[in-house]
């Protein structure tokens, strides 16, 4: 195993776990006050109440000197079954845009930018701190602000994804998407890789949206990265491998019909997850008609929401007049 590592101070978040022996750790909910084991009673902020027993807590120390504990609790967690038949209305289908976060064809989801916003005050604070002195109190100030940046950036962005992914679960009875090679993405020195880890990360979204899914019993489905959703036509099936990435708008050369990048990979997409969940999973998808709605089976259109996450509104037209100011 080799010598012992121990955690350096200047390493956040600084964590450690203790386990609950003995009733060791005990929670007074009309005090509010949590015992800690070798440290007593410490206030603490929280309204939920936890009735199950406690395994065991875990307390961080953030690079801006707030304290939090995580507590683990034992609970039976009954998941309903996953449902037999799924309308096709209630399938969704997105690609991923660093312009708009998420498309399908009738809905897009904004991209927020919450790194961008804040890089010129990360530079500011990384520029004052390097100008400070090693070890001196006017360092420890500058470090304070700048992580306390880095917070408000983190703190906005999950609470960003879980109102999104929270918003997706309880729309839609399955939610398509593609794999795609988040590494590869980040090699790119056209700003692609700040979109996609900086201000927001996909990694976390697919998480969270799994897990939710699951909890519901819902669906969540992963097209394979190697899929031609873009280059495919969605009417005749042609691949197009003369298509490149600045190409938004392109027609097809065996059947003659124009495309949208973006709606023409979501329809791929939706089709090819319509596909597994037929075949692989074993889902029954019946497929539905609107007397106002002439789109196939695999496309899907989603309401707003009364949340500041809810997707702007957009026709397939005016998605295609629009094309210019896409990636």
């Amino acid at each position: 195993m080799g010598f012992p590592r121990f955690k350096s101070k200047k390493c956040y978040p600084q964590t450690y776990t203790t386990y609950n022996i003995n009733n060791s750790i005990r929670i007074d909910h009309q005090r509010r006050k949590i015992r800690i084991p070798k440290v007593g009673w410490v206030n603490y902020r929280d309204n939920r109440m936890i009735s199950n027993p406690i395994k065991h807590i875990t307390i961080g120390k953030t690079a801006t000197h707030k304290y939090f504990v995580s507590v683990k609790v034992v609970c039976d967690v009954e998941i309903p079954p996953k449902k037999a038949v799924l309308n096709s209305e209630d399938i969704a289908g997105f690609d991923m845009s660093t312009t708009h976060f998420l498309i399908d064809e009738h809905t897009q989801y904004e991209n927020p930018r919450f790194y961008r916003e804040e890089e010129k005050r990360l530079k500011k604070h990384h520029r004052e701190l390097s100008r400070k002195k090693e070890r001196s109190k006017n360092r420890k100030k500058a470090r304070l602000k700048l992580a306390g940046v880095y917070e408000k950036i983190n703190n906005r962005k999950h609470d960003w994804l879980h109102k999104i992914t929270h918003d997706l679960s309880e729309r839609h009875d399955a939610v398509i998407l593609e794999d795609l090679n988040i590494k590869g993405m980040q090699q790119f020195n056209s700003g692609l890789s700040k979109s996609i880890t900086l201000d927001f990360s996909w990694y976390q979204f697919r998480v969270y949206l799994y897990y939710k899914m699951y909890w519901k019993g819902k669906h969540f489905v992963l097209i394979d990265r190697f899929s031609p959703s873009s280059k495919l036509c969605s009417i005749c099936g042609q691949i197009n491998n003369d298509l490149k990435l600045n190409d938004r708008v392109w027609t097809c050369k065996h059947c003659g019909t124009t495309h949208h990048r973006d709606i023409n990979a979501v329809d791929n997409i939706t089709g090819e997850g319509i596909r597994i969940l037929q075949e692989e999973i074993g889902i029954m998808v019946i497929a539905t008609t609107d007397d106002h709605d002439t789109s196939t089976v695999g496309t899907t259109g989603s309401h707003a929401s009364e949340e500041d996450v809810r997707p702007s509104t957009n026709t397939r037209q005016s998605s295609l007049k629009e094309e210019s100011t896409s990636l």
